[in-house]
């Protein structure tokens, strides 16, 4: 991919929190976070070695040529998904960029923004440099008229996060391990019976006119937050409306912040 996009990809890894993904794999979820750290420690210099080779507790590889190389050099940023405070902690030490996906918004990550900053100040990368950036998910919906976009896109984003905390319900009945419980109890407390206009106060959600997603973006910058992954297409929005949103983030949005 790197070499496709010439020099354009960056890697984000996880360990992933539901069991739909773990279950499918027969992975135990009170081994990921080891199996994880012993991966992305490995990822790196399969990218740099030549041979590469490894023994550790999950993996035992001989010495290979790993071919071919990315274009990017040392290699490709390195991210990891972060939704617990301590995960942000943990990124920043690892010299990892943090991906955050939870939606709680602008002002659940000054705290978190201040912990990985903190980290980063000691950090032992994993890999070749450190990736010091915080990248925070938005469902965003950006048209011409400030309360229809609202009344279009809340709902259908309201509908995106219900179908994605269904996502947890295996874990009913199931022992959590504790590296898990916070994220788990999150959404079963914290995002629990949340509607769109929760999500409007709180900047999951961005939506209105530009203006109005420019507010709400100038408040993820204030926290810290280096990057937005807007996303623009949940529930069942129609094709068009989504294009229409691009184009009025490409014309008014990002120009404000380039």
């Amino acid at each position: 991919m790197d070499i496709l996009s010439d020099g354009r990809m960056d890697l984000g890894t996880g360990r992933s929190t539901t069991l739909t993904e773990m279950d499918g794999f027969e992975v135990d979820p009170e081994q990921t976070r080891a199996q994880w750290q012993e991966a992305i420690r490995m990822i790196p210099k399969m990218w740099t070695e030549d041979p590469f080779s490894h023994q550790g507790e999950f993996f035992n590889i001989p010495p290979r040529s790993i071919i071919p190389k990315p274009v990017q050099k040392p290699h490709p940023p390195l991210w990891v998904a972060c939704s617990q405070p301590d995960s942000f902690t943990a990124a920043g030490e690892m010299g990892l960029g943090v991906l955050c996906f939870n939606l709680g918004g602008y002002e659940q990550l000054h705290e978190r923004v201040a912990a990985y900053r903190a980290a980063l100040k000691h950090a032992d990368p994993v890999g070749s440099f450190v990736n010091d950036q915080i990248a925070a998910l938005v469902i965003v919906h950006c048209a011409e008229d400030d309360e229809e976009a609202k009344r279009i896109g809340g709902p259908e984003g309201e509908w995106f996060v219900q179908q994605a905390e269904r996502l947890y319900a295996p874990w009913q009945g199931r022992d959590v391990p504790d590296s898990y419980k916070f994220a788990v109890d999150a959404i079963q407390t914290e995002r629990a019976g949340k509607v769109a206009q929760d999500h409007f106060d709180s900047g999951a959600f961005a939506m209105g006119n530009p203006d109005s997603i420019i507010e709400v973006m100038k408040k993820y910058q204030d926290a810290g937050v280096d990057q937005v992954l807007c996303f623009l297409q949940p529930g069942r929005l129609e094709h068009t409306r989504i294009m229409d949103c691009i184009k009025l983030m490409g014309r008014h949005v990002i120009p404000y912040f380039v």
